[in-house]
């Protein structure tokens, strides 16, 4: 069942094509807007990695902000979600499988937007790569468990659009206040120690995030 779901959420999104330009547009818009816009100030490369985490995980809160709540606008179209309840579906399943649908399309984009920003800034490819690759993927799970639990809260709000980030963005300022200082040390350091405070924080949110969406969406899906 989970995996049908999957692959009903991804062939939704993928025929979108009102979400796939918004998401990906913006984000390769923002990361070459950014990048030359920095690249013009003449940093040293050892301030342009440590301004790169900043610019990288801006341009992805903004464009997964104004992109994601598209996909709670095409289940209201087509009342996916009602016909699903109505044949016994658990909520459950379609959350998890909502989760891993836009975990996949937002980490791509993420790392789209990674490559070019490091592209025009002539950044080296960093030892840690997959590190850093790693405590993204943890960080949009984080991000995109919060989100689908937030968007049919909204439904039915004539100002959902200007409510989605004011209410999403506040809650998540942790987690990339934890993404930033994680990809700072992994590009100065080259790693990072098992003890860091933040590795622990984005270890919890991990867990806790999925959890509680998992749990909370059967009654915000059924209002």
């Amino acid at each position: 069942m989970l995996r049908a779901l999957f692959f009903k959420d991804s062939l939704l999104q993928a025929r979108s094509a009102e979400f796939l330009v918004l998401y990906c547009g913006f984000s390769i818009l923002g990361s070459v807007i950014v990048s030359f816009g920095v690249s013009q100030l003449l940093f040293s490369v050892e301030t342009l990695r440590r301004v790169a985490p900043t610019l990288v995980w801006l341009i992805f809160l903004f464009t997964a902000t104004a992109s994601v709540s598209k996909l709670q606008e095409q289940e209201e179209d087509l009342c996916g979600q009602q016909g699903l309840l109505l044949l016994g579906v658990s909520p459950v399943s379609m959350y998890l499988a909502k989760l891993l649908s836009a975990v996949v399309l937002l980490y791509l984009g993420h790392v789209l937007s990674w490559c070019i920003v490091g592209m025009l800034l002539n950044l080296a490819m960093p030892a840690a790569w997959m590190t850093m690759m790693a405590v993204s993927f943890g960080v949009i799970v984080c991000y995109a468990s919060m989100a689908l639990l937030l968007m049919p809260m909204l439904h039915g709000s004539r100002s959902r659009q200007l409510l989605f980030p004011l209410i999403l963005l506040p809650l998540l300022a942790p987690l990339f206040f934890c993404a930033i200082e994680l990809w700072s040390i992994l590009l100065s350091y080259g790693a990072i120690d098992w003890e860091e405070p933040w590795l622990s924080l984005l270890f919890g949110m991990v867990v806790v995030y999925p959890v509680l969406g998992a749990n909370m969406y059967q009654f915000v899906v059924r209002e």
